[in-house]
């Protein structure tokens, strides 16, 4: 997937989620007054889409994904990264 297309639906998330928590506030009369109370909630399930999405391409489509320390393991070719576990035959 393009990152783009994450971005968007990371995006898309946090606008979806922040509507949502003013219109329950708004039904309920509830007031946020921090900055932190406001766009806690929205933070943290933005955070966990974007989780799902990277591990849905990492894991079910094969893909590179944007990550560095796991990019080493779709480099097949790649024989620097070799880990060699037997002993030295001194």
């Amino acid at each position: 997937m393009n990152i783009v297309l994450q971005s968007l639906i990371i995006v898309f998330i946090f606008i979806f989620i922040l509507w949502f928590q003013y219109i329950d506030d708004k039904n309920k009369k509830k007031t946020r007054t921090s900055f932190y109370d406001k766009f806690k909630l929205p933070i943290l399930i933005s955070c966990i889409g974007g989780l799902l999405i990277y591990y849905a391409n990492f894991f079910i489509n094969n893909d590179n994904c944007n990550f560095y320390p796991f990019l080493f393991i779709h480099n097949k070719n790649n024989k620097d990264q070799l880990v060699y576990t037997e002993l030295a035959n001194w």
